[in-house]
This record gives structure tokens, C-alpha cells and sequence, in this order.
């Protein structure tokens, strides 16, 4: 796997690496990216207090690493090995075909937001990294899939009644519900994201700003270490006291990564932002905004 693209803590990390920039925090697209792929991207010596192990520990650890704890872990381990696939197969499938999906839309009825689009080979990396984050999700979903086909206790299940036996039959009252839910894991993401800017989980998100102008196929290229705090929350359902309906659970991670899609797609189409802005979320020109910012630093 490539070495990864140097982290930016401050202005003066910057200014010690030779790139340039501006007032708002910006930095020159085309210095970082030609600097970046000249160097085979080496990560920052700050991350790995002078050596590159910790950088690599980490990477090896929140994906293979996650992989044979479940092999080693897992009673059926060809079970697990099958879960883990099926769903790697599945997200990555779904993940590159909602891209594309996506860029074709923003093609058709977007309207522009970046002056510096990504060339081809960026974009390929774009996708390798969202790539390498399914395998990081697989390796997590794939326990409450692997409890689930081994008949064990779980959260998940197919039966609403199970699912909220004090109303088995109000699909309204479990979308209520949802929504309280959903409240709570925004929240989780927007601590996340905010405390991925501090100058001490930076080094990790970094390397997703350094598309600067991405495109849908970054949306979830993220360091492994990042991966594994966006995607960790699916574990709750191994648990048999938290209950989750399938089919909901379905439709609500659909809709959640189809957003991510669009909002790191570079482009604005108003049906969109429409839907979007009356339920207080994030738009695609504010988020590119946001790349461009790569030394922001939160506290």
C-alpha cells in the first residue's frame, strides 16, 4: 500500500513543508498535489515521533489486524470469512456504483463548485481509499452478520414486533423513533469529525483533505484509524438488548451514505440542496469549502 500523504497540523507545518497558503487557510492545490505525488506521500514524522511505526501499526491494525482478531475469535471461522467478503463485496460494489451514480447526476443537473476538479489519477486514488475503508467496515459488520447466520442472540432482526414489541404493528412509531436515533449518531459523528481536527487526530484525518477538490469517490477515503470511529457504532447491534429492525436499518444506511456521496461531489443541484436545508444538514458547497481547508485545526 502507498505511503500516505503528509499531514498539515498549522500554518507553520505548512510553511516547513514549502507549500503555500492563503489567508482563509487554504492550501495551493497544485503544489500539494505535485509535491505530494513526488514524494510517495510519506506521513509526517510528527505522527510517528520521528520514525513511520506508529503510522503503519495503525493503518495494519484497523484492517488486517481487524481480520485475523476475527478469525481468531470467531468459533466458525470460515463463517466469519464468508461474512466479512459478502459484505466487503456488497458496500464496496454499492459505494462504487453510487459514485458513479452520482457523478453522472452532478454531469447532468449539478452546477459546478470547484476550479480545480481532480484529474483521473486522484480520482483513482479517491477510490482506492474508499476501498480500503469498506474493508474496514466489513471486518466490523461482518460480527453482528456472523451472530446473526449462527442462530446467536443479536440486535438485529427481520420482525418489527421483535423490534418494538410495545407497538408491533406501528411503522410510524418505530420511524419516531429512527429519528431520535439518528439525532444521537450525528451527534457521535459530529464529535468525531470535531475531535478528528485536533491537533492530535489530524495526522490521521489529513489525508482526506488533501482532496481538495474531491469528488464522490472520496467520500469515505479516510485513514484506517478514522474508518474504524466512523463505522465502530455497528457493533451495538451484536448486542441482544439493543434491537434494530433490518429493514429500516436498511433504508437509513442507504440514504446516510448516499448523502456522504453527494456532499464530496463537488457540484450543487438544487433538488438536492433543497431537501437538504430544511433538515439542517450539510451541503456539498459548504463540505468542498471545507476540503480546501486542509490546516484547519478545531482546538
Amino acid at each position: 500500500m502507498k505511503a500516505r500523504r503528509n499531514s498539515v497540523k498549522n500554518s507553520s507545518a505548512v510553511e516547513n513543508n514549502n507549500f503555500k497558503i492563503d489567508e482563509q487557510g487554504r492550501v495551493d492545490s497544485s503544489i500539494l498535489f505535485k509535491q505530494q505525488i513526488a514524494s510517495e506521500k510519506t506521513p509526517s514524522p510528527s505522527l510517528k515521533h520521528g520514525t513511520f511505526s506508529l503510522y503503519w501499526l495503525t493503518d495494519f491494525f484497523f484492517t488486517h489486524g481487524l481480520v485475523l482478531i476475527g478469525l481468531a475469535y470467531a468459533s466458525q471461522k470460515l463463517m466469519w470469512l464468508q461474512c466479512f467478503a459478502e459484505l466487503f463485496v456488497i458496500m464496496t460494489s454499492f459505494i462504487m456504483t453510487g459514485s458513479v451514480f452520482v457523478v453522472i447526476m452532478c454531469g447532468l443537473y449539478g452546477t459546478k463548485q470547484q476550479t480545480n476538479p481532480p484529474q483521473t489519477p486522484e480520482i483513482w486514488q479517491e477510490a482506492l481509499d474508499s476501498i480500503k475503508a469498506m474493508y474496514t467496515f466489513a471486518a466490523l459488520a461482518a460480527w453482528p452478520l456472523y451472530m446473526y447466520k449462527d442462530g446467536q442472540p443479536m440486535g438485529l432482526t427481520f420482525s418489527l414486533a421483535e423490534a418494538q414489541p410495545w407497538a408491533p404493528e406501528s411503522v410510524a412509531l418505530y420511524c419516531l423513533q429512527l429519528v431520535g436515533a439518528t439525532l444521537i449518531v450525528d451527534l457521535y459523528s459530529y464529535i468525531k469529525h470535531k475531535s478528528m481536527h485536533s491537533q492530535y487526530l489530524f495526522q490521521f484525518h489529513a489525508m482526506h483533505h488533501t482532496y481538495r477538490d474531491p469528488t464522490a469517490f472520496a467520500s469515505f477515503a479516510v485513514h484506517p484509524v478514522e474508518s474504524f470511529l466512523t463505522f465502530v457504532p455497528v457493533l451495538g447491534m451484536c448486542f441482544p438488548q439493543h434491537k434494530v429492525w433490518a429493514h429500516a436499518y436498511g433504508l437509513w444506511t442507504f440514504g446516510w451514505a448516499l448523502i456522504n456521496l453527494y456532499l464530496h461531489c463537488g457540484h450543487t443541484i438544487p433538488i438536492v440542496e433543497m431537501f437538504l436545508q430544511p433538515l439542517l444538514l450539510n451541503s456539498s458547497g459548504f463540505h468542498n469549502s471545507h476540503h480546501q481547508k486542509v490546516s484547519i485545526i478545531f482546538f
